[in-house]
């Protein structure tokens, strides 16, 4: 894979991620037309000889130019566009003509998300429009200082603001990103506000406690006779309860008075109660 920058027109800045995956096909006529090119030159290095000559010249041609018509189509067709515009910034994938925008008047922050694993699934780097909850995967094939150069020229910000990671943290909740989400509250948590009107569960906690929820239910489609996968399962939840205990006793901490404070703790002790709970003993 590699990356290209090319302009589209004025103010606008074109990301072209390129899939080499009929290249290694290239190689295999390469190395052939190399092969018999040598082999047929071999000849003329002690005896120069014109047909020879000829030979292995046309060998190494015809391998160069069934290559380029190899390649050439590849990298022309299979390209995932990331447009950065003014008002704007789209990404356009070509395997399923997937479209995400991340439209200026909704939101004029951005904030780069490292990548991360998370049960055996890796997330590369990502582009996200804080308050939004959209977010564009830019991984290494795309240049990070370059894209942040560009969306900055055009008017784009970078940067953090509390109010903004909370928006963005309730649209994840309402999709059901609990993977992304829990990852978002380990790099910018405490999120120290009611999950719920009036309710004494933390944003954090509450989330948290969701995808611990997710794992045990993953864990209980888990066969038996899987001892690992059901190991590193039970293990996972368990640290993700124990965070959102975490969470939790950050928010009792603010509390207002002694019972709401005592509320919330007594739900910081359940989650933590939950996390033994699960907690293995031995892989097997």
């Amino acid at each position: 894979m590699a990356s290209l920058v090319k302009r589209k027109n004025p103010g606008t800045q074109v990301f072209t991620k390129i899939y080499f995956v009929k290249i290694w096909a290239a190689i295999v006529p390469v190395a052939a037309g190399l092969g018999v090119g040598v082999a047929a030159l071999t000849p003329a290095i002690s005896a120069p000889w014109v047909g020879h000559l000829a030979l292995g010249g046309g060998f190494i041609a015809f391998a160069v130019l069934l290559s380029a018509a190899v390649v050439v189509p590849d990298i022309l067709k299979n390209r995932d566009h990331l447009t950065v515009a003014s008002d704007a910034i789209t990404f356009e994938a070509w395997r399923d003509g997937a479209r995400v925008t991340l439209p200026r008047p909704e939101g004029g922050l951005l904030l780069f998300l490292p990548g991360f694993s998370d049960r055996g699934r890796s997330i590369g780097r990502r582009l996200t429009q804080l308050g939004t909850g959209r977010t564009i995967t830019v991984s290494w094939f795309f240049p990070k200082r370059a894209i942040r150069r560009t969306c900055e020229r055009s008017g784009w910000r970078f940067g953090y603001d509390p109010n903004l990671a909370e928006q963005h943290l309730r649209r994840w909740r309402a999709w059901n990103w609990r993977r992304s989400a829990s990852n978002f509250i380990g790099l910018y948590g405490p999120f120290t506000t009611p999950a719920d009107p009036g309710g004494q569960l933390s944003l954090g906690a509450a989330i948290l406690a969701e995808y611990g929820d997710e794992i045990i239910a993953a864990l209980d489609e888990t066969p038996q006779s899987v001892h690992a996968t059901r190991h590193r399962l039970r293990a996972a939840a368990k640290g993700v309860y124990l965070r959102a205990a975490g969470e939790q006793r950050a928010y009792a901490a603010l509390a207002a008075s002694a019972d709401e404070r005592a509320t919330r703790t007594a739900e910081a002790d359940r989650l933590a109660a939950t996390a033994a709970d699960v907690a293995p003993a031995s892989v097997w």
